[in-house]
């Protein structure tokens, strides 16, 4: 299985859930999208909503 998580600098329910995957020794690659933000727009072409929580 492999595990690709989307996350933002400061985004408390993004360190939530790499705190647990570490914790559950799941191994996952991490896509930072404020220092990839190409990533953004392949997640947009991708149909995914991105939602900013505040």
């Amino acid at each position: 299985m492999n595990v690709k998580i989307f996350s933002k600098n400061n985004c408390m329910q993004c360190k939530m859930v790499k705190r647990f995957l570490t914790e559950n020794q799941i191994a996952f690659e991490e896509v930072n999208i404020d220092e990839q933000p190409e990533a953004v727009d392949w997640l947009k072409a991708q149909g995914v909503l991105l939602q900013s929580f505040k």
